[in-house]
Formats: structure tokens, C-alpha cells, sequence
């Protein structure tokens, strides 16, 4: 039995310093069985930065692939997939929920908290192993990041407002 956390935790240990050296910085990682077979699945940006191209995931890729192979954390075969964050960008720490303040963000727990798993809102900040979200404009919540399945940014998109070609 392949335990994914562990795998996890493995490979970020391993391409986290690489992609330092790179001037990238891993968004989030998974490790899971989709549709029969393993996915490696990186997101990945360019360093205090939000965007990068191709050629950059490319040779991530490249560079990330070659050290796996190298180590051999991983037994058996996957496919690796290296991505970029894109709109809806994951929140794979809990710096992030900081970083992003005031922004729109969808949070799904691994267990109950008030009676829900699924929360969206604003989010608001850090305290300690919490992070506050401003639950759809009504409640604040603290979610310990220990409990947290999945987060992710939500795309914002203002349509029809003109800039301003002074600004």
C-alpha cells in the first residue's frame, strides 16, 4: 500500500532545495491515483513573482524528472505534471493564507468544523496554525491548517470597468 503523504513529504525534501537553486518556489504538491494510474503533480511559480512560462515549467520539469529518477523515492511508475498555479492558485501553506489576505479563497476540511467541510471567503490573516477567512461575508472563521484537505484562490474577474490611461 503506497502511502501519498509519505511520498509527499519525500519528494518535497528532495526538489525543494532544486528549485531554490532554479529561483522557483513549489505552489503545492499531490501525489494521487487518478483514472488508474499515479500523478506526480507539481504547481510551481517563479520566485516572489506571479507568473511563469512555459520554458520555465519545461525545464523544471526536466530538472525535477532527472533528480527523481536519481533518488528513486517514488516505486513504480506515475506520471509527473508540472503546472503553473494559474487564477484559482492552490494554498499548499499556511504563509499563503497570509500572503493572499484579502483575497477570495474555497477551503475544504477533513473534518467537520461548525458543522461544514466547505468554507469560502475572504481571507484575513494568520494566528499561529490558524488562518482567519471572513466566511461569505457574514462569519469569521479560525481553520487550523492541520485540518485543511484542500484551498485554493478564487478568480476574481471584474468585467466592463475601463482603466484610467493616467494611471
Amino acid at each position: 500500500m503506497i502511502n501519498e503523504a509519505k511520498v509527499e513529504s519525500a519528494v518535497r525534501n528532495i526538489i525543494e532545495p532544486v528549485l531554490e537553486d532554479m529561483n522557483k518556489e513549489l505552489v503545492f504538491l499531490e501525489y494521487l491515483r487518478e483514472h488508474g494510474r499515479w500523478i506526480l503533480r507539481l504547481y510551481v511559480d517563479r520566485k516572489g513573482s506571479s507568473g511563469i512560462t512555459v520554458d520555465e515549467l519545461a525545464e523544471v520539469s526536466r530538472e525535477v524528472s532527472a533528480i527523481l529518477d536519481v533518488e528513486d523515492v517514488i516505486t513504480g511508475s506515475y506520471n509527473l505534471e508540472v503546472s503553473s498555479p494559474g487564477l484559482d492558485r492552490p494554498l499548499g501553506r499556511i504563509e499563503d493564507c497570509a500572503r493572499f489576505a484579502g483575497k477570495m479563497a474555497f477551503v475544504t476540511t477533513r473534518e467537520p468544523l461548525e458543522g461544514r467541510r466547505k468554507f469560502k471567503g475572504v481571507l484575513t490573516g494568520i494566528e499561529g496554525g490558524t488562518f482567519l477567512i471572513d466566511v461569505e461575508g457574514y462569519k469569521m472563521c479560525k481553520i487550523p491548517w492541520v485540518v485543511v484537505k484542500r484551498a485554493h484562490l478564487i478568480a476574481e474577474y471584474k468585467f466592463g470597468e475601463k482603466k484610467n490611461a493616467e494611471s
